[in-house]
């Protein structure tokens, strides 16, 4: 009785993992294809002031300050990027295109925010909805690696 119990346990827990897999899918496929093929310029909001990070203007922004879809190494500088968010309900995807295609995922998440970080290389998408503000972490110097 017990074993019989102990499986049932696990196909349920099994079972929910999947279904949440299924969902978190569902949603990011949803807002793909729902979503423009253009790409938000980052941190281009007219109220707030440049990004003092990169000296020149047309150069990719170091931070995201909205929800958007941003083309990495036009719109956001190559790198790894931190979320100090609080929402409970954040929502991010890193794609190689724009096609929809579940072979283009590089990788997606849903849940808490605070502290999730994403490494994003030149060429992909990076898609965030209630994350809040992203920022570029400092990459070592040579001399700081060692």
């Amino acid at each position: 009785m017990h074993d019989r119990n102990r499986v049932l346990r696990m196909l349920t827990v099994f079972g929910v993992g999947v279904l949440l897999g299924v969902t978190a899918t569902a949603v990011w496929l949803q807002r793909t294809q729902t979503a423009s093929t253009e790409t938000v310029v980052a941190g281009a909001a007219a109220d707030e002031p440049p990004d003092l990070a990169t000296s020149d203007a047309t150069a990719p922004s170091t931070f995201v300050r909205r929800d958007g879809m941003y083309l990495v190494g036009s719109d956001l500088a190559p790198g790894r990027y931190v979320t100090r968010g609080t929402g409970a309900a954040c929502y991010f995807a890193v794609t190689s295109d724009l096609s929809g295609s579940l072979r283009s995922v590089v990788t997606t998440y849903f849940g808490d925010a605070f502290g999730r970080r994403v490494e994003l290389a030149d060429g992909q998408y990076f898609e965030t909805d209630e994350c809040g503000r992203w920022t570029r972490e400092a990459v070592p110097t040579a001399e700081e690696d060692q």
